[in-house]
């Protein structure tokens, strides 16, 4: 894959950066990958002194096979030629942190120039991909990456992997069906840009004064392929800021400037074919005859060497390339239980049922003993609600399918159906095992053991409200219209149990909005206990941008976050997110937003890479999911549209 490079300062400049001003743009381009919907960008720099002078005079001091070593990114730590290779100084950075320590110290130590590793590490966040974008929410993405940064630095490693983001609409999965692993899920790029963008700043943040290494982010992207059907995971090393291209790709960056990995990918690889190929005695003799045939030049080379000197020295590591070990003190992170109630999302809640109160509601918490169900009860004995539990349906022995009805589950649903009889509420907790993905379908769907559960709990006066722990949305498909409150509360992450006790008992409310249409329910939603109105919404047009402005009212009885969504209506009539905002609202508070949209709202990539505003009249819509929205439009004349990409032209240096 070839990316856009930054210039020899680590400078970039593009239009698609973020505009809220947490990321400088400097100098540097973009270019278009050859495959369908797929865009890399060069990198931003921490607002470091520039080491260009001190780059510039280790670059002299380097033979050609040294820097062609620190164009190899991706060795293995498990490597058995690793220590070797590293002490040859053949290595730039190694994936692994298991002998992380003891292989910088072979860099540092043994290699000619001392030159030390980016140590790269890859934790998992403890949240599905889909709960963390149903945030909607920058400070828990950047609470989350502080998280994982912290994890890595413990380690030994300097570097992440960046987020990996799923742009998708339906479940996401490997062409073998098995889940695909990232960090961000959602339907729209701008809202896994924003996220990605936040959870790769919480990563590198570090407080101030303190002596550790920075922590940098390389690395992936996860993008639709085109089809519609799986969504592909990309472990290639790449870096760029995150940004959403017409509402088809995501693409995230690093936390520091001027490495170029893709590029360092492709000449590392165009070097070794030579040397497979022909009788070159070693890479330098390959560099050497790859120069000669004109199949690179060694200005390519030293600009792609000079990016990884320069994100090295930017992270600190010729000053202390052990610094990134051991505990770090950072940002205050949010609690475990508040970041995930910050992930539930009430879809349903008819008549006010959530949340119960505990002197009068008598709830039955029903699901398996081993699984969501005991969870559930966990936290309905922190709301001091009076509450029962029964299993639902029986318990499988190994290898038994829970898709398909068992002959013990008729005793299991009778005695569960009496203990429906004797509450108000019936809290149904759902987990992944009792939903089936079919082909052709772009969610699972409950499986018939669970249709069996629900109707014979329609038959009992108590009323129900599904507790939705699954990793990814599901359809609840004709199972829906039986609950009478529905909770997408994820597959039980830390804090689960506290997080849902909050909200079961009205202590907060939930603050999650969907991060893609499924079933009944659209892009954006999401209720709170309050009710918030929207009315008034304008665009105000000034001499170089539009502002949409609204008047937000919370007409319930409890405070709520309400999340202002800004769409504009595309080609096919395709909504297109390009702006959102959380705003607190306390009962019966009234409150005028104003969010500004800049060129990246409004501009279009043509087929020869350059990024334009189209004229004419646009169709701009405000609301709270994509089935709740107030409509507006604005004419873009010729000056607004100059005004808004800043009076010259921008271009996207497309190839492929």
């Amino acid at each position: 894959m070839i990316v856009g490079s930054a210039n020899a300062d680590g400078q970039i400049n593009s239009p698609l950066l973020p505009e809220n001003g947490t990321t400088p743009a400097r100098g540097g381009e973009i270019r278009q990958d050859e495959r369908p919907g797929w865009l890399v960008m060069s990198v931003t720099p921490f607002p470091d002194r520039q080491p260009s002078r001190f780059v510039d005079d280790l670059l002299g001091y380097m033979t050609l096979t040294e820097k062609l070593g620190q164009l190899s990114l991706d060795r293995k730590a498990e490597d058995p030629a690793i220590e070797a290779k590293v002490a040859a100084a053949e290595v730039g950075g190694v994936i692994g942190t298991t002998n992380g320590r003891s292989l910088q110290a072979l860099a540092v130590e043994h290699s000619r120039l001392g030159i030390p590793l980016l140590i790269m590490a890859s934790p998992r966040p403890s949240y599905s991909a889909w709960a963390l974008a149903a945030t909607w929410d920058v400070e828990a993405a950047e609470s989350c990456g502080f998280e994982l940064g912290s994890e890595a630095r413990e380690t030994g490693a300097n570097t992440l992997s960046a987020p990996r983001l799923a742009l998708a609409d339906e479940a996401i999965a490997d062409q073998a069906g098995a889940p695909v692993y990232a960090h961000l899920a959602g339907s729209q790029p701008h809202l896994l840009a924003q996220l990605g963008l936040s959870l790769s700043r919480g990563v590198g943040h570090i407080a101030p004064g303190s002596s550790r290494s920075k922590m940098g982010t390389i690395g992936a992207i996860v993008s639709e392929n085109g089809d519609h059907r799986h969504t592909r995971c990309s472990t290639e090393l790449l870096t760029g800021p995150i940004t959403g291209i017409d509402g088809k790709t995501a693409v995230t960056g690093a936390s520091f400037a001027g490495i170029d990995a893709a590029e360092c990918r492709r000449i590392f690889d165009l070097v070794s074919r030579v040397y497979a190929t022909t009788t070159s005695a070693n890479l330098e003799s390959a560099a050497q005859r790859a120069i000669a045939f004109d199949l690179i030049g060694m200005e390519e080379i030293d600009r792609a060497v000079r990016g990884v000197l320069t994100a090295k020295y930017r992270l600190g590591l010729f000053r202390d390339p052990f610094g990134a070990g051991g505990p770090v003190v950072g940002m205050p992170a949010l609690s475990s239980a508040e970041l995930t109630r910050r992930t539930m999302v009430l879809l349903r809640n008819e008549g006010g049922i959530l949340p119960f109160s505990a002197v009068s509601d008598r709830v039955l918490v029903v699901g398996s003993l081993d699984g969501a169900g005991a969870r559930c009860a966990e936290a309905m004995q922190r709301t001091g609600v009076d509450f029962m539990a029964a299993p639902g349906l029986a318990l499988r022995r190994p290898g038994e399918s829970w898709s398909e009805p068992s002959p013990d589950d008729h005793l299991a649903l009778a005695l569960t159906r009496d203990a429906a009889e004797r509450a108000d509420f019936v809290l149904l907790a759902l987990e992944d095992r009792h939903f089936v993905r079919r082909e052709h379908e772009r969610w699972a769907r409950p499986s018939a053991a669970l249709i069996a559960l629900v109707k014979a709990l329609s038959r009992t006066t108590a009323r129900l409200v599904a507790l939705v722990a699954t990793a990814e949305p599901v359809d609840l498909g004709e199972a829906d219209r039986s609950f009478s409150a529905a909770l997408q509360c994820w597959e039980p992450a830390h804090g689960f149990e506290e997080a849902l006790g909050r909200i079961l008992s009205g202590r907060e409310g939930p603050e999650g909005r969907m991060p893609a249409t499924v079933g009944h329910f659209p892009m954006g939603h999401g209720l709170g206990f309050g009710e918030c109105t929207m009315s008034g919404f304008r665009l105000e047009t000034g001499a170089d941008h539009v502002a949409a402005v609204a008047r937000l009212r919370n007409t319930g009885a409890f405070a709520m976050k309400e999340t202002v969504q800004i769409y504009i209506r595309g080609e096919n009539d395709e909504l297109r997110l390009v702006a959102f905002e959380r705003v607190s609202l306390r009962p019966e508070e009234e409150v005028d937003v104003r969010i500004e949209l800049g060129a990246a709202a409004f501009a279009t990539v043509d087929m020869v890479g350059r990024l334009e505003i189209p004229r004419g009249r646009r169709e701009i819509l405000l609301g709270k999911s994509l089935s709740r929205l107030l409509p507006a439009e604005i004419t873009i004349t010729d000056p607004l549209a100059r005004a808004l990409m800043g009076g010259r032209p921008r271009t996207l240096h497309a190839f492929g």
